[in-house]
């Protein structure tokens, strides 16, 4: 299978029918202060996307080759809230002529204590759509550049955006790149998208991580996390939030897996309005965890994310492991958050 594979999402959705810089030389394990706070106003920068026939001769030849075979399955007309996305990191932009690969998993940093690398998203598609697009640095949320908290694309069909993130990093650090979409909460398959690099050295696995509270596995299928009402029932209605819920409900975090191996370790992401990381009570938002069985579940307290319209969940994957498990599956649902 191509390695480029896993980067290139088509996304079939359906509407439902209802309506202070963080400390250096720290482990990924221990929690680090955000540089964004979750008080503060989130500065949001537009980025708007040119044509793909001007963006991608930027590209390596096997990334414009890629993309050239994976518009051939993307049908011509798509459904409503349906959009097929491709998205790439690489350190560099080579020339037109270079031939040399440089999708990046590893990225440099500079002597000024940054990592410098490009961020590309593209519409393959017919329908347009506007994800934001958030970066953390070990879990917690960090400026992608200096001119921006966060980017949000406007992604017309046929037309891809191109970011370069300036990211204050240490060597050791993993960052991971958030691609939210608007019209999220109207979707039963997600849109949302995740990558992830690593500064200078692969990412180890942590020496002390937090195990997770097991539970039963309450659905068939498995490798995905989502959010449920109640720990106990197994119907379908358990996770249809589409209505959304009242501002301070109880949910539940529930994550199912379908060969545990004991080295799944993960960090959670909780996402406010597509915009903010928020400071959740609880050591299992700040930490790395390890996952062990089929089944875990995590209370989740509705009223820290405050006045947020909607919140989501991503399931950040550490080890190997974790990111073979959920390299497509690491968002929960998006819940509109409703007041009494």
């Amino acid at each position: 299978m191509h390695s480029l594979f896993l980067s290139a999402l088509i996304v079939w959705l359906i509407a439902v029918g209802c309506g202070q810089s963080p400390p250096l030389n720290t482990p990924i394990h221990t929690p680090v202060k955000t540089l964004i706070s979750t008080t503060q106003s989130i500065n949001i920068v537009p980025v708007k996307a040119q044509p793909l026939e001007m963006v991608l001769p930027q590209f390596p030849p096997d990334t414009r080759q890629f993309i050239a075979d994976f518009k051939t399955t993307v049908p011509e007309s798509l459904p409503p809230l349906a959009f097929a996305s491709y998205t790439e990191i690489i350190q560099e932009l080579p020339s037109s002529s270079s031939s040399e690969q440089s999708h990046a998993s590893i990225v440099n940093l500079g002597v000024d204590g940054y990592a410098n690398f490009f961020v590309m998203q593209a519409n393959i598609g017919s329908n347009p759509f506007q994800p934001n697009v958030l970066c953390l640095r070990n879990g917690q949320q960090i400026s992608c550049s200096p001119e921006a908290d966060a980017w949000q694309l406007s992604l017309s069909p046929e037309t891809a955006a191109l970011m370069k993130a300036r990211i204050r990093a240490e060597e050791g650090d993993h960052i991971t790149l958030l691609f939210l979409p608007d019209r999220e909460t109207e979707r039963v398959q997600l849109g949302a998208n995740i990558k992830w690099v690593d500064v200078k050295e692969r990412v180890t696995v942590p020496a002390t991580a937090m195990d997770v509270p097991t539970h039963t596995s309450l659905y068939g299928g498995c490798d995905f996390v989502t959010l449920i009402k109640d720990p106990a029932a197994t119907d379908f209605m358990n996770f249809n939030l589409h209505t959304g819920v009242q501002r301070g409900t109880t949910l539940y975090l529930l994550i199912q897996l379908c060969n545990p191996t004991g080295n799944e370790y993960i960090q959670l992401a909780p996402v406010a309005d597509r915009t903010t990381i928020v400071d959740m009570s609880g050591e299992e938002w700040h930490s790395t965890l390890r996952l062990c069985c089929a089944a875990h579940l995590i209370p989740i307290d509705t009223s820290y994310f405050g006045h947020a319209k909607e919140f989501q969940i991503a399931l950040i994957p550490i080890s190997d492991e974790a990111k073979l498990a959920f390299r497509n599956k690491s968002f929960t649902q998006a819940v509109v958050l409703k007041d009494p």
